[in-house]
């Protein structure tokens, strides 16, 4: 996912993943340089999504809303 979203956008762009699931694409933009934004309507998948970002990224500010 890093490779697609290195090569489909610039660092500082916005990447939008609007079903995230796990929130793969999101955490691929966040580790390359981008901000990203994403959408979970499961509320499996977005407990599992706020866990792996809030784990993936700790000690950093991650704004995350529910």
């Amino acid at each position: 996912m890093r490779r697609i979203i290195k090569v489909a956008s610039n660092e500082g762009d916005t990447i939008w993943e609007p079903f995230g699931g796990l929130c793969t694409a999101s955490v691929a933009a966040v580790e390359t340089g981008r901000n990203a934004f994403a959408a979970e309507p499961d509320p499996y998948f977005l407990a599992l999504a706020k866990q792996r970002l809030t784990g993936q990224f700790a000690g950093n500010q991650l704004p995350l809303k529910v």
